[in-house]
């Protein structure tokens, strides 16, 4: 279930400091805060508090989106895909599902040919990158693909593969399924007597089949037969079945928010940690008509207790922020380190983080490094990030350019927006590759289309000076614009001297002025000196 926002948090987040729940993410979202303006979207998706409005969350999604939230873009593809207030879009869909890197979602639509030429073997990529993120439902849908050879060779073995990495929670129904599959001479037969005890109500065998068919392993394909047995399964108590009809609705193959907190809390009333973990989620970002971050620390520490390692990873974070709870750092470390037992690179990244910082731990650079190391070798992008950035800037460990650029790549390749500014620094200035501004300007833009103030500020840097484009006056001005409307000071001083002179709009002083005193209040030095000077 969480796939970004739990990395996004960690870069955004300064919301909960202001008081009562929705009246904190209201008064930060005024203030600009991404992840805030994220939330608040939520708050109007599901009318938590207020009436429902589709035009206002679709307002305040873009308003985060556009600082690169991709949670946000995330809903706003789901505004588009299922035509929420708006008219129903499947290319716009797509566009903000590719923004949001919603691997999952793009997976189920390049699968079925929705709003664009269906393609199987693109669908797989989608759906592998999504399970580089998160276990959950996905390792049964890919199975689905290598057992059929869907955009793929087909492999049963590959496909068991993918059903051994199914998580705890649910992995008796995988193991039942591996069963069933593993031997073409008895497949058919032990199929047959899978469905036999199916329709005669057993609940267990009811929620295997409904797997099955909603991913077409070992019978035809078929959703809403597949939900309707699982719903089947759910209905007699089934829990696992409860869970992955939860998972189902958050999706978009049967998106529906409420629909998940309600199989979710009958999950969860039975003490299943997938779902206490998940329920915990919803509540944290106001999804399905609540926003409670007390109760969603309470699910957390019910799934935590149990030992599930990313409940573990959120109630670090929840004493991190002083989410749901008071900030208190050792408790922080407590709950990373128990996580971090079980290998979940988002704890290993999260201490590490602390480590760099000397946020409630004392500064070491070289316990930061290994952190991140356990992490990136996971393929945690953000990792990958952070030890290229130590790498570059030689923090407890020797500098070395080429492997700073190795693991850029590595996380420029998930579209990591920093990895891909920092690919386009190293281009721009001749660190470890050869000075090219055509590939400099090439990822300034992926990260500056995405929402990135630096890289827009770059951008239009690139169009002021004629590096690796030809020189645009204009085209730097909306650039800079761009960035100086996140108050980035660089930007705002730029944007400044184009008024001043009257390149690429209007010469204005009074506007000039404007830039350069916000500039100046956001810390940029030269934009005092020219204050300085010109009063």
């Amino acid at each position: 279930m969480k796939k970004n926002i739990l990395s996004l948090l960690l870069l955004f987040v300064s919301v909960f400091a202001y008081g009562a729940p929705i009246d904190n993410v209201r008064l930060a979202a005024s203030k600009g805060d991404s992840l805030a303006q994220y939330q608040l979207g939520n708050i109007y998706f599901n009318g938590i508090g207020v009436n429902r409005d589709y035009d206002l969350a679709r307002s305040w999604y873009l308003k985060a989106a556009n600082q690169g939230d991709v949670d946000a873009a995330d809903s706003l593809g789901d505004i588009y895909y299922f035509g929420l207030g708006v008219k129903q879009d499947y290319k716009t869909a797509i566009e903000w599902y590719k923004k949001a890197y919603a691997y999952h979602e793009l997976g189920y639509i390049y699968k079925n040919g929705i709003g664009t030429s269906k393609d199987e073997k693109i669908a797989l990529q989608y759906y592998e990158k999504s399970a580089n993120e998160s276990a959950y439902f996905i390792q049964f849908v890919i199975a689905g693909f290598y057992y059929n050879g869907w955009g793929t060779k087909r492999s049963v073995e590959s496909a068991i593969k993918r059903l051994n990495e199914v998580p705890q929670e649910i992995l008796p129904i995988a193991k039942s399924i591996i069963d069933i599959i593993s031997d073409d001479k008895t497949e058919k037969n032990k199929f047959q007597t899978l469905k036999d005890n199916a329709d005669k109500g057993d609940a267990y065998a009811q929620s295997v089949l409904g797997v099955m068919t909603i991913t077409g392993i070992a019978v035809k394909q078929d959703y809403k037969t597949g939900m309707d047995m699982l719903i089947l399964s759910g209905n007699q108590g089934n829990a696992s079945a409860q869970y992955i009809i939860g998972l189902l609705y958050t999706k978009n193959i049967s998106f529906n928010y409420y629909e998940a907190v309600k199989w979710y809390q009958k999950a969860a009333d039975q003490g299943h940690r997938g779902a206490q973990n998940n329920l915990g989620f919803m509540y944290e970002m106001g999804q399905g008509g609540r926003l409670d971050f007390e109760e969603s620390v309470k699910l957390y520490r019910k799934a935590a207790d149990k030992g599930d390692k990313e409940a573990q990873y959120c109630m670090g974070f929840a004493y991190e922020f002083g989410q749901g709870v008071k900030r208190d750092y050792n408790e922080a470390v407590k709950w990373y380190k128990l996580s971090i037992e079980q290998g979940y690179p988002y704890a290993q990244y999260s201490l590490g983080l602390l480590y760099e910082l000397g946020q409630g731990v004392k500064q070491d650079f070289k316990a930061a490094i290994d952190l991140y190391k356990l992490s990136a070798e996971q393929g945690y992008a953000l990792a990958q990030y952070a030890l290229a950035n130590l790498y570059q800037k030689g923090l407890g460990i020797q500098k070395d350019d080429a492997k700073a650029l190795e693991y850029y790549q590595k996380a420029s390749a998930q579209d990591n927006i920093l990895a891909e500014a920092s690919l386009a620094d190293m281009y721009y200035n001749g660190s470890a590759v050869n000075r090219d501004y055509g590939k400099a300007f090439d990822f300034y833009m992926l990260a500056a289309k995405r929402g990135l103030a630096s890289a827009q500020y770059n951008m239009g840097k690139m169009y002021e000076y004629g590096h690796g484009v030809g020189k645009d006056y204009k085209e730097a001005f909306k650039w800079y614009s761009l960035a100086a409307q996140q108050n980035y000071a660089d930007a705002q001083c730029a944007l400044g001297w184009l008024y001043e002179n009257g390149y690429g709009i209007k010469k204005d002083r009074q506007e000039a002025f404007k830039w350069y005193k916000k500039s100046a209040e956001n810390g940029n030095v030269y934009a005092k000196q020219l204050l300085t000077e010109k009063i």
